[in-house]
């Protein structure tokens, strides 16, 4: 590959303008794992060949793998699906790469149609990273049978991966089934006792359940596993719930900190705000 690498960058150097040079060079990049590098050599193909919908659709992976995922779309979206480059491995794989940027992105409505046709023309039915998709996609607008039914599949496929189990407490959570949340977010915890999310998950669980005390607990993990890290988004979710927690633990100064930390982390004002005109009168 290094060797490739090198007779490619002697060609360029001899004629900078022939654009499959650069798309052969970026591929190899892309073999590598080196993302953002193929990235730069299908920017280049498309300054010598705006029209180039292997190049966009090659850039497009790459872009998924650096986390753009706007871009990934506004990529695909050159991509004419009648007529699909060498590069793709098919319909399936072409609306997966759409409908999972969807989901990242968080417009899930979106997410859902183009996974669905991902599904769809995917031979393996049982492709465990589509059904993921597709239930936490379901999860995030409350359609908890739905996504149940994705989830399910997922954890049958990856038995040991504890986002799923997190997933499905959080779906039983959902259609108030407390003792099917409470076994998975256990089985999540099995897997991973260092994601501050199933923390956060569980402690919600046992906010619903009248359980204070454990739910603080949790809450209290949740917060210290992600400050601790120094490659998590800190978010203002757990603050919030934890401030519930002491006002129903009549610890109102503590849930009114909380409360103020969780709008300094950009949680939704209007609930905390709610929240403040009932504990914190001052």
């Amino acid at each position: 590959m290094y060797k490739a690498l090198v007779n490619l960058n002697n060609a360029i150097r001899l004629d900078s303008t022939i654009s499959e040079e650069y798309l052969l060079k970026g591929r190899i990049y892309w073999q590598s794992d080196n993302y953002s590098e193929a990235d730069r050599a299908f920017d280049k193909v498309l300054l010598l060949d705006s029209a180039n919908t292997d190049a966009y659709y090659c850039r497009a992976r790459a872009l998924y793998c650096l986390g753009k995922y706007k871009a990934v779309i506004r990529d695909m979206q050159k991509v004419q699906v009648k007529n699909l480059p060498e590069s793709a491995q098919g319909l399936y794989e072409y609306y997966w790469f759409i409908g999972a940027s969807y989901c990242r992105h968080q417009e899930y409505d979106s997410a859902i149609k183009y996974l669905s046709l991902s599904l769809k023309y995917n031979k393996n039915k049982k492709d465990p990273t589509t059904n993921y998709y597709l239930g936490d996609s379901y999860l995030n607008i409350s359609q908890y049978k739905e996504a149940l039914k994705y989830i399910s599949q997922y954890n049958k496929l990856t038995p040991d991966d504890a986002e799923g189990y997190s997933d499905m407490g959080l779906i039983y959570l959902g259609l108030g089934n407390y003792d099917e949340a409470t076994e998975a977010f256990n089985k999540a915890l099995k897997f991973d006792s260092t994601d501050f999310y199933v923390f956060l998950r569980y402690g919600k669980l046992l906010l619903a359940r009248n359980i204070y005390k454990g739910a603080l607990n949790a809450f209290d993990k949740s917060i210290k596993l992600m400050n601790d890290s120094s490659t998590i988004d800190k978010i203002g979710n757990p603050y919030y719930y934890r401030a519930q927690t002491y006002f129903k633990l009549n610890n109102n100064p503590s849930g009114c900190e909380d409360l103020n930390s969780a709008k300094r982390l950009g949680y939704d004002l209007q609930k905390i705000e709610e929240l403040a005109k009932q504990y914190c009168k001052n």
